[in-house]
């Protein structure tokens, strides 16, 4: 009886281990997404690093973890994007936009500013999203939020 009790000890902390191993790895795989598009556009060096800069734009709480659900490439002439959905455990969806679109920008101080990379994304209440447009010539993108209600936060980024 004392080594069955002995065993059963040895063998439930392995058993608990393995099962919270297989719990992580269920999340992993949910959350494959490419983190380079088919031209080499690169949003990210991992999907920590990509979760991370999602939780500082969007000015998140770690604990609201968050699950990239979709990375959508678009190429066009002279630049490429990348639209990045993602939800938080308590169910909001948003995106948000990275570009390498080398955007000429007027700056407060009336200087303008070039920049490899950027991040555009929205913020508020309810539905904040970001969205793009390209006109059919492949020029210039414009970018709005889907409400009114919404601000738009545009950051730029060396490229990854």
């Amino acid at each position: 009886m004392k080594k069955i009790i002995i065993i059963l000890l040895i063998l439930i902390p392995f058993a608990i281990t393995f099962n919270s191993c297989n719990e992580d790895d269920e999340v992993l795989s949910k959350e494959k997404v490419e983190l380079i598009s088919k031209n080499g556009f690169k949003v990210a060096n991992s999907v920590n690093d990509l979760r991370s800069e999602i939780y500082i734009l969007k000015d998140l709480n770690e604990d609201e973890h968050l699950e990239i659900t979709k990375i959508e490439y678009s190429y066009f002439k002279k630049f490429s994007f990348a639209d990045i959905s993602y939800k938080t455990k308590n169910g909001k969806e948003s995106n948000i936009i990275y570009t390498d679109y080398n955007l000429k920008m007027n700056t407060t101080k009336g200087c303008e500013v070039g920049c490899d990379c950027y991040q555009v994304s929205c913020s508020g209440s309810g539905c904040c999203r970001v969205k793009m447009t390209v006109p059919e010539d492949g020029g210039s993108p414009t970018f709005e939020c889907t409400c009114n209600e919404c601000t738009m936060h545009v950051f730029t980024k060396p490229c990854p």
